[in-house]
């Protein structure tokens, strides 16, 4: 597998995230979001350093937008992509760190749903957003594995 990285200035509204799909199915014109079950697994294990504050997050075909993220959550009965994540400290060198997913929370700006394994459709690592579009962000990731219950 390879590392991930961005950097960059500003992100001052949304920060700036890179995803790693699990089961995706690219197919024109229809690009299919297929869930992954993570059922078997306790949670992820990854390398990490990040110059910012940032965040992981386990994206779920509930908590997905059905018109933008080929999700099931329907954006008519309010706000959708309200992932279950944690919050990452800002770490200067490479720093292993293991994420249960009983610790992942949503942070409850949209549709509350419960957890499930079963519909995992990926992780995302996200910058938190800057109080200044000068402020510089790093943030890179490596050896993604899954951990065993």
């Amino acid at each position: 597998m390879f590392a991930g990285e961005i950097s960059g200035t500003g992100c001052t509204a949304w920060g700036a995230s890179f995803a790693v799909n699990f089961n995706r199915q690219n197919k024109v014109p229809d690009n299919v979001v297929c869930p992954f079950d993570l059922g078997p697994y306790g949670g992820i294990s990854f390398s990490y350093k990040s110059t910012r504050k940032s965040r992981m997050l386990v994206p779920t075909l509930q908590t997905a937008s059905s018109d933008q993220s080929g999700g099931t959550c329907d954006p008519t009965l309010g706000q959708c992509d309200d992932s279950y994540q944690i919050e990452l400290p800002v770490v200067a060198v490479w720093t292993s760190q293991v994420v249960r997913f009983d610790e992942l929370e949503q942070l409850g700006f949209g549709q509350a749903f419960e957890f499930d394994p079963t519909q995992s459709i990926g992780v995302t690592f996200q910058i938190e957003p800057s109080a200044t579009a000068m402020d510089a962000y790093d943030l890179a990731v490596d050896n993604i594995s899954f951990v065993l219950k």
